[in-house]
């Protein structure tokens, strides 16, 4: 490539070749500054070189890059010559430059791995070696690192041909000289052994030996490295010790433990898996949990963990069901975690479960008692409410006995009117004891209030009987499944039951949704919950000042579809929840009440009702001064049998 600069360094000439080399037309280079495609670091020792020739009218040769059209850069190497008009000043250079690129390429990459080969010689852990043939004449050649790896420097291993032999542990010795036979026969070898360092301590040492021969097939020399394992050696050992120290461990642990490939096919199977369900892990090597034998209630047992092991993190199963081999039903609770390999790559997870047989059934038995204690603390209520009813049907009835006596008379006086003859003068007598008969005995009054009497004790009985139905429903054990339930019948009858707790301190207000559908849950609990969130209200409403009978407050239950979820709002006009207390609502024994008058029991009972048992929400909406909402949903399909 030839270029013509004058002295400013402007382009006056290009020569075709620049388009081959550089990308670049003749056109495009026309008239620019021959700098603009000069690398940056290279233009300083260009402008030096273009005063030099502007001095003495000779050039340098240069090497320096340039940018290529496409954005890389190119090695030139340039030389210039000057050009003089006739007064003898240089007015112009010749330069003619000529790609070395690849030239300069290979040089830089040839000193790059030069580079990298001093550094690696430097700190490389392997010491390379040559040894006679055999062994015991001792040394050819050492590389030097090998005081570095041993301690020893390399003229001690090079003058004294006993010097290696003589460091090798007595235990080791034996399996080298073998090792040499078959060295000798196989041409290459790899073995470990224990040699004795400076620092007086036995090193495991990686030797890989090959032979040298001659033209003949006879041994020349043995080629060879070793490499200090002594830290992969203690590692391997460390991590044989806490593997089984690991696996005395899991066969200790209480709890079922059991792993999982990502296929679900069993990895590890502990003591307490084998105990619980009466599968030794022979049995079970290389077999899923589906196909165990496992008699699993639960038909979706296989979903269910697939769901848990694609939550990503820890993910709890609250229970899953089996019958034993002596065909009892038990209860697990299980936790699946997902473990990752070293390239945080899923290969698996981990199942950790306790039999949960007992607490289940502790559970019902708490669940059955809390409500018996709610019934039992509404039992004064309730007959409070029997009562009332019953005694005005009493009374009725004594009224009804009374007014029966004054009509017995009435009706003998009847009865004597078909047996008198009929003339004038017993008719007369008969008329005349008979408006005797019906003035004492208020005819009039009797007719008005007997009908009423009659139908206050029809209603009476009838309260009686709806009171007495909605204990039976509330105290009802209800289904131990989830099961289609109406919610609306559910809420009228708690509200019927707890109508002592909240009649004289508000009105209840039950906006209850006809189209609702049928949603799965357990009837008790959720009748439990409903309950605990009326008398909360009713509580609520009760720490107005003057709450009472002539300034009631009020109590408002709504039902609602909203999408998949059916949604219950009870809403109260009390002072609502103080902002300091809101986070602690829902806590086990929370409660703002004064001792002896609250366990703190009701809303925890409430959200794990809702929640863990229903997979449902619970929260409220509060303002102080108006009054709080507690919001209710649960789903319309059982999360269980949707997994």
């Amino acid at each position: 490539m030839i270029a013509v600069v004058d002295m400013a360094g402007n382009r006056l000439y290009n020569s075709p070749a620049y388009q081959r080399v550089l990308g670049y037309t003749t056109e495009e280079l026309q008239s620019t500054s021959s700098f603009q495609q000069i690398h940056p670091d290279d233009r300083p020792k260009i402008l030096e070189a273009a005063r030099e020739a502007k001095e003495t009218g000779r050039g340098r040769r240069l090497e320096y890059r340039m940018r290529h059209k496409d954005g890389g850069w190119r090695y030139l190497e340039s030389t210039a010559s000057a050009v003089r008009n006739e007064k003898g000043e240089i007015v112009k250079l010749v330069i003619v430059n000529r790609d070395v690129t690849e030239r300069k390429l290979t040089q830089i990459a040839l000193q790059e791995s030069e580079e990298r080969q001093a550094r690696l010689l430097q700190t490389v852990p392997i010491t390379l070696y040559s040894m006679k043939v055999p062994r015991k004449k001792g040394m050819l050649w050492i590389s030097e690192n090998v005081e570095r790896v041993t301690g020893y420097g390399a003229a001690q291993f090079m003058n004294h041909a006993d010097f290696w032999l003589s460091k090798l542990h007595p235990d080791n010795l034996e399996s080298v000289v073998m090792s040499d036979l078959e060295l000798y026969t196989k041409g290459h070898v790899q073995r470990e052994y224990r040699w004795l360092c400076a620092d007086e301590k036995y090193h495991w040492f990686l030797d890989q030996s090959a032979v040298l021969r001659e033209s003949n097939g006879a041994p020349k020399q043995i080629n060879g490295s070793w490499l200090d394992v002594t830290e992969r050696k203690m590692a391997a050992e460390a991590l044989r010790e806490a593997h089984e120290e690991t696996e005395r461990l899991f066969s200790s642990i209480s709890s079922i433990l059991i792993g999982l490939d990502e296929s679900g096919v069993v990895t590890r199977w502990n003591a307490s898996a084998e105990e619980t369900f009466g599968i030794t892990s022979a049995e079970i090597a290389d077999r899923g949990l589906r196909d165990a034998g496992i008699d699993w209630l639960d038909c979706d047992v296989w979903e269910r963990l697939q769901k848990a092991r694609r939550a990503g993190g820890p993910n709890r199963i609250e229970e899953l069901r089996f019958r034993d081999k002596h065909g009892h039903a038990r209860s697990l609770a299980l936790m699946v975690h997902p473990v990752c390999g070293d390239d945080e790559q899923r290969s698996g997870y981990l199942v950790l479960g306790s039999e949960i047989t007992e607490q289940r059934l502790l559970e019902d038995q708490l669940r059955q008692a809390q409500k018996l204690e709610a019934i039992g603390q509404l039992a004064a209520g309730v007959a409070h409410e029997i009562n009332t009813p019953t005694q005005y049907v009493g009374d009725n009835i004594h009224f009804l006995r009374e007014s029966w006596g004054s009509l017995i008379p009435l009706l003998d006086q009847t009865r004597k009117l078909v047996s008198l003859s009929p003339t004038e003068e017993a008719l007369s007598n008969w008329c005349e004891e008979m408006q005797q008969l019906v003035a004492a005995a208020d005819l009039e009054y009797l007719c008005a209030e007997i009908p009423n009497a009659i139908q206050q004790s029809t209603e009476g009985v009838k309260r009686v009987a709806e009171i007495i139905r909605a204990m039976r429903d509330f105290s009802h054990p209800g289904n131990l499944q989830k099961a289609p339930e109406n919610l609306n019948d559910a809420i009228q009858t708690t509200i019927t039951v707890a109508q002592n707790e909240w009649k004289y301190l508000a009105d209840v207000v039950a906006d209850l949704d006809p189209d609702l559908p049928l949603v799965p849950c357990l009837a008790a609990d959720f009748k439990q919950a409903m309950l605990n969130l009326i008398l909360n209200a009713s509580q609520a409403i009760g720490e107005l000042p003057g709450a009472g009978r002539q300034n009631k407050g009020c109590i408002s239950i709504r039902s609602r579809r909203d999408h998949g979820w059916a949604e219950i709002r009870v809403q109260d006009t009390g002072p609502g929840i103080p902002e300091e207390i809101r986070s602690k609502i829902f806590d086990p024994f929370f409660t703002t009440k004064e001792p002896g008058k609250g366990t703190g029991q009701g809303l925890a009972i409430v959200h794990a009702a809702i929640v863990k048992k229903h997979q449902g929400k619970v929260w409220f909406e509060t303002e102080v001064g108006k009054g709080t909402t507690f919001i209710v949903r649960l789903p319309l399909e059982d999360p269980q049998n949707s997994a």
